[in-house]
């Protein structure tokens, strides 16, 4: 799960104006076509929709501006470590915490492990 804040300190707020609210929410409603979805394999779950990280960084540039938005790693941790001994494979997974925060000083954290 994630939080929300109203003001991240480390970034000076600097307030969207109403046109550029107006532009934004338009935009934030706006579905994804199919073509910026990508699906996976995965695994016993079969196959898995997901949006690839370029295409997101692209899209917030496109609603929010180049200097609109920036996002930050708040904790990276290591949750699990594998090795299997017969094909020398490892296998690990992380969880990371990320914070996206908006121009005006409105901000949510994600966490998410993969």
């Amino acid at each position: 799960g994630g939080g929300g804040g109203v003001v991240d300190l480390q970034h000076p707020a600097r307030p969207f104006d109403g046109a550029e609210q107006n532009r934004m929410q338009d935009q934030l409603r706006t579905n994804l076509t199919s073509d910026e979805i990508s699906t996976r394999s995965g695994g016993s779950a079969g196959q898995v929709a997901y949006v690839e990280g370029w295409r997101v960084i692209a899209k917030a540039q496109e609603i929010f501006g180049f200097d609109g938005w920036s996002s930050r790693i708040l904790q990276l941790q290591r949750e699990y470590e594998d090795h299997d001994s017969k094909n020398g494979r490892w296998t690990y997974s992380y969880s990371a915490t990320v914070r996206i925060s908006l121009r005006n000083g409105t901000f949510h954290d994600e966490a998410n492990c993969r």
